[in-house]
C-alpha cells in the first residue's frame, strides 16, 4: 500500500474522528432528514439565513486572537534573549496548531445547523425524493451550501425538486 501524505491523513483523521463521535450519540440526537418533525428541522429553520462560519473565518476570529495573546506573552519572557524569536516563533506555531485542534469541535456545534441540511440535502440526492422543505430550499443558508456543490449534484438536486416526490417518514438505510 502507498504511503499517505500528510493532508490526506489528516483529513483521515478528521473523518475518523466525526465517525467515533457519532458512535457515540444518543440515538434521538442524530438527525434523520426524512422525519419532518424532528426536532433539528426548527433550529435549521430558525437560523435559515444564517451562512456557516468558514474554517478561515474561524482561525482569524478566535485562533489567531488567543495565538496573539500568547505571542506577547512569549516576546515578554524570551525576547530579550538570543533565541527569543525563534522560541516565540515556535511556541506561536504549536500553539495555533493546538488551539484549531481543540475549537474544531466548537466550530461544528457552531455551524451544526448547517451540518444537518448538508445531511439533508446528501439524503435527498441519495434517494432521489425530497425531504427538505421549501422554505429553507429557498433560504441563504441552503443556496451557501449548493454553491459549493458541483454542477451535477445541483442539476439533479433541481430535477429531485421539480419531481417532487416525497421522502417516506419511515425510510430506512438498506446496505446491500
Amino acid at each position: 500500500m502507498d504511503a499517505v501524505d500528510g493532508g490526506t491523513r489528516m483529513r483521515m483523521e478528521r473523518v475518523n474522528q466525526t465517525v467515533s463521535r457519532a458512535s457515540k450519540m444518543e440515538a434521538d440526537e442524530i438527525f434523520k432528514p426524512q422525519q419532518p418533525k424532528h426536532p433539528r428541522w426548527s433550529k435549521i429553520e430558525m437560523l435559515k439565513d444564517k451562512k456557516p462560519i468558514s474554517e478561515t473565518l474561524w482561525l482569524f476570529m478566535f485562533v489567531a486572537p488567543l495565538a496573539f495573546l500568547i505571542g506577547v506573552v512569549g516576546m515578554t519572557i524570551f525576547g530579550n534573549t538570543g533565541w527569543g524569536f525563534a522560541i516565540v516563533f515556535l511556541i506561536l506555531l504549536t500553539s495555533i496548531i493546538i488551539i484549531s485542534r481543540l475549537t474544531i469541535g466548537m466550530l461544528q456545534r457552531v455551524n451544526r445547523h448547517a451540518l444537518d441540511l448538508e445531511r439533508a440535502i446528501d439524503y435527498e440526492t441519495s434517494t432521489g425524493k425530497v425531504c427538505i422543505p421549501p422554505v429553507i430550499r429557498s433560504s441563504k443558508l441552503y443556496a451557501s451550501l449548493i454553491q459549493n456543490k458541483m454542477p451535477a449534484i445541483r442539476e439533479r438536486l433541481e430535477l429531485i425538486v421539480e419531481s417532487d416526490e416525497k421522502m417516506p417518514s419511515k425510510w430506512k438505510l438498506k446496505m446491500p
